[in-house]
Order: structure tokens, then sequence, then C-alpha cells
């Protein structure tokens, strides 16, 4: 392996990042993607071109001689190549090559639940007791017959989601299972999203038949469910009962567990447990391990429990005790980024201009009293797109703003060179004001200092 040290400050040259990878060091092209390996020489000369490219001072032959090479190889792109691919990708976005099917939906069944967990997004709905009714399922299928009616596809939605709060909850069963009875011939995948704590209880008072694939979340054993979620009553034996009770009716299962001090500190006894190995054995099964966000435009985790550097150690060293199980852990908002880096030999990959490529779906969210949000920003009336109770259809004006806010409306995304694989950050993050937007961890500097140890 070369000694070459890689930071924040030689991490992108020439529009194209720097990183190691199997003890090789690479550059990759941020708009086309391009990528070749870098000798120590290379790397040097290529610091050499950026800076003299910089200051605006003439190179000397050996600079000169491999920025030509680069070129040749749309390794490197000049500034007429990049204005053309700008313009391209800008002129996608108008109405008619803009998403209008609602393809997929989450329901938010209810905002009420028996957890209250200290980094929910939905904070402040807890307590909420607002609910979906048996009406409203009726007219949820009616609002999407009547969107989706010019669309010929085999059904009416490809995946429904049913979320919330917590779904499984004893007052949402009537609801719940009149949902999935409904929903079930006209969706391709149905969805369920839920705590855990209820599933082995109501196996017998909900049709999981009928469910598709299951998200359970499971931050850890007794003590942390006690603290960061705020259940007294533990919950971890229970909450392992169901996901097995799934496993016997061979459910996709995808088990969410947010990284914290805590689960580190837990993460040895629970893999020792009988009953996780046999869920860690299980083929249908995907552990996934995140990193707990802030959701604000410049945050990259949530600074109520670690900082950048804390979080790195940390997500290295549950690496280093769960990688010979199922278990993947997250990217802080890199996924892009990684993929591009990591993608096989002849794997295509295309610029994102739009974080979750929303030009090319609506992720709408359906909750109590009718509200159509956009993702999942209930609680926000800049995210409110629509009404299913009235008989409206969708607010097309607002959508298209939401679709077409992309990197091209801020100056500092026009310019930037990670904007194809930033996309402008998560909407989410941005959504009191359209005109903000969200960079995370591509301009923070120990994330970029500390690059590898995120991807690999």
């Amino acid at each position: 392996m070369l000694d070459l040290q890689i930071d924040h400050k030689n991490r992108i040259l020439l529009k194209n990042i720097i990183y190691w990878m199997n003890d090789d060091l690479y550059m990759m092209n941020l708009v086309s993607f391009r990528r070749r390996k870098l000798s120590a020489n290379e790397f040097e000369i290529l610091k050499d071109i950026h800076q003299h490219l910089v200051d605006g001072r003439r190179m000397n032959e050996s600079c000169r001689d491999f920025y030509q090479d680069l070129l040749k190889e749309k390794q490197v792109m000049d500034e007429d190549t990049l204005g053309q691919v700008d313009h391209f990708l800008q002129g996608r976005m108008t109405d008619d090559n803009l998403c209008s099917r609602l393809d997929s939906i989450v329901v938010n069944l209810t905002y009420e639940c028996n957890f209250k967990c200290s980094y929910c997004y939905q904070d402040g709905f807890h307590d909420n007791n607002e609910s979906i009714t048996l009406e409203d399922v009726d007219h949820m299928i009616a609002f999407i017959r009547d969107h989706n009616k010019a669309s010929s596809h085999d059904y009416l939605l490809d995946c429904l989601t049913i979320s919330g709060g917590e779904p499984l909850l004893e007052k949402n069963l009537p609801v719940l299972n009149y949902m999935i009875e409904q929903f079930r011939p006209l969706v391709k995948t149905i969805e369920l999203y839920t705590n855990g704590v209820n599933l082995h209880m109501y196996r017998s008072k909900v049709d999981y038949d009928l469910i598709d694939k299951f998200q359970v979340s499971l931050d850890g054993m007794d003590p942390i469910i006690r603290e960061l979620n705020s259940y007294a009553g533990g919950g971890f034996s229970t909450i392992l009962d169901g996901i097995l009770d799934l496993v016997k009716l061979e459910k996709d299962i995808t088990v969410v567990t947010l990284l914290t001090k805590g689960f580190l500190d837990q993460v040895d006894d629970m893999l020792a447990i009988e009953r996780v190995q046999d869920i860690l054995s299980y083929q249908g099964l995907k552990w996934q391990i995140s990193l707990i966000s802030e959701f604000k435009p410049d945050s990259v985790v949530h600074p109520n429990y670690y900082s950048v550097d804390e979080m790195i150690d940390l997500r290295k060293r549950v690496i280093d005790k769960t990688q010979k199980y199922k278990m993947t852990v997250d990217t802080v908002n890199l996924s892009f980024l990684a993929q591009a880096m990591l993608r096989g030999l002849n794997e295509k990959i295309t610029p994102a201009i739009h974080r979750c490529n929303v030009h090319d779906k609506i992720p709408a969210t359906f909750g109590p009293k009718g509200h159509i949000s956009w993702c999942v920003s209930s609680s926000r009336p800049e995210g409110l797109i629509g009404n299913y109770r009235r008989g409206q259809g969708l607010d097309m004006e607002k959508l298209r703003k939401i679709q077409k806010r992309t990197i091209f409306q801020f100056e500092e995304c026009r310019t930037c060179d990670f904007k194809y694989v930033c996309s402008g950050g998560c909407l989410l993050n941005s959504m009191s004001d359209l005109s903000k937007k969200a960079c995370g961890g591509f301009k923070n500097e120990r994330v970029m200092d500390r690059l590898e140890e995120l991807l690999y």
C-alpha cells in the first residue's frame, strides 16, 4: 500500500474524488463517474496540475502531458463538456418529464405510539390519538384510483407501506385488517413498519400472511429500550418472539437498529443469544444499523448522541463485531457516492440532480385528517400536497415546486464538486424552506478526512 495521506485538502482534484480501495489509490470523476488507478507519482503530478490551474500558472511538461492524457481519457472534463452535461440534465426537469403517478405510498395509520424514541422524526406526535378510520381507507382507494386512472400498470400501486406512530396497537387492529384486506388485490407489495413489541401478541388478530414485508425497530436489549425508546417494560424478548413468528412464516424481514454507544456495549451479549442467532441465520433477513440524524440542513449526525469522530469510531467498532453476520451499517447519507465508488467494473451510474429521484416518483404519505404529505413531513404545512377526504386531486403546483427543487436552484450547488452525488441533500431537511440546500457530510472536513472509514 502506498504511503500517501488523503484528507479534505486533497480529496477533490479536477472534479475527481481521490480515495483508497483495496490498497490501491483511485480517482473518480464526479460527473461521469469514470475511474482509474493512480500511482504515487501520478497523484503528486495531479496535485501540481490542480494548483497550477487554481493559480493560473503555466504547467511544466510532465503536468501538461498528464493533463492532456486525462482529458483524452475523459477522466477530466473541460468546462464546455461540463456545461453541456448541466444543460442536458437541467432540461429534463420539465412538467412532461416529472412523475405524476402514485406508485408507492406510506400510510401513517396513527400518530399514537407506545414508544417515545428520543430520536424520532415524528417527535411531538407520540400522544396524538388521531388515527385513520374505515371510511378513510375507502376514500384513499377512491382517491388513488382517480389519480392513477390514466395508468396502464398491472397494479393500482406497487407498494403500500403501513406505518405510524405504531400500527400494532389494539385500537388500530380493525382498521389495519380492513386496510390490508381492501388493498391486497390492488397492490404488488404490502409492508408493515413496527417497533415489534406487539408483533407476537397480535399474531392471531392480524393476518400476517397477507403482508409481504416487515420492518422491525430493535435498538438493543432491555436497558436501551427503556432509555432510548422510553418503554418501561423493556420488551426485547417479546420483540424477538415476534420476529421469529415472521421467520416461521418465511416473510421478508428488515431489522433496523440505531447506532448508539449503548448498542456497542450490548452487542456481544446480544449476539450470544441463541434466538438472535436463529434470526441472523434466516435467509430472508436484512439487519440495518442506522446513524441518528438530526434532520437539519447542515447536520451530519445528531450532536446529542455523538460527534462525527465519535460516530466514525463507534461505527468502525460495531462493524468489527458484526461483520460476520448479515448486518450493515449506514454511511452518513453518502450512499450514492459509495454506490458509485464501489460499483462493479461495467456497472453504469447516472448523475443525481434530486435526492431520492423524486422526478421519477412521488413519495406520498397518507395520514389522519385526510392529509397527503410529501415524504414523512406530516408535521410541516409546507409538505402538505393534498387531501384524500375532500375528493380533490393533488396540489400539482405545489408538487411540481417540490419536485423541481434541484441542485440547479442553488448557486453554491451549481458550482460544487459534489453536486451530482449530493443532489442538494435530503429534501426533508429543507422542507421548511425549499430555498435551502442540505450539504450534510459532503462539506464536513472530518467526514472527508476519514471517508474510507465510512465506506468500507
